[in-house]
Parts: structure tokens; sequence; C-alpha cells
């Protein structure tokens, strides 16, 4: 729900057939080993699945790079938090850098 959320927000969505295959987020591109910044394939998401024996997907790397995207950062990025990866470059994002960023603790690359 967050991630559609954030979407709705950005006007954005998943290149066709390319992952969000069928709505499950975790399908296609972002579960194979196509690389997250793969130009073909933006926006972008990556998952790992290894979660409760292999049941359980959580969003690791969103990627909307370049897309002319306007707004704000959206808080409910903070339920993605699991996300070790976020490239949102190359947009029309306003605003300061908003503090519950620094509550995405995995987060390793921004």
């Amino acid at each position: 729900r967050a991630l559609n959320s954030i979407f709705e927000q950005w006007d954005a969505q998943a290149v066709q057939g390319l992952w969000n295959i069928s709505g499950e987020l975790c399908s296609g591109t972002a579960v194979d080993d196509t690389h997250v910044e793969d130009p073909s394939n933006n926006p972008s998401i990556k998952c790992d699945c290894s979660y409760d024996n292999n049941t359980t997907c959580h969003i690791t790397k969103l990627r909307v790079y370049a897309l002319n995207k306007r707004g704000v950062i959206p808080e409910e990025l903070v339920a993605l938090k699991y996300l070790t990866y976020l490239n949102i470059d190359r947009n029309y994002f306003t605003g300061p850098l908003p503090s519950f960023i620094g509550n995405l603790t995995a987060l390793t690359f921004l």
C-alpha cells in the first residue's frame, strides 16, 4: 500500500509487464537478476523474498530516476523499513530532506 500511495502522489507506475505483474509488486524484474539501474526499467523496485522461509517479500530498492516527478518526498516511505537503496535523483521534489528519512535505518544509498 505504501508504494502504491507514493506512486499515486508522484503520478508514477511500474513499466508495463516488467514488474507488478497481475498486481504482485514483487514479480518480474523486481525479483530476477535485472539490475535496479537498468535504464529500460524506470521506475523500478527490487525485492528480497527470503523472509519467513521464502514466503514474505520486502521492497529493498526503489528507483524513480529522472522522470520529472514533482512534489514532496512522502512520509509513506517510512513504511518501506527494509529499504536499503533509494534513488530519486533528477526530479523536481521540493522542500527540505524530511527528518523521517532517518527512520529508514536499513538505508545505505540515498
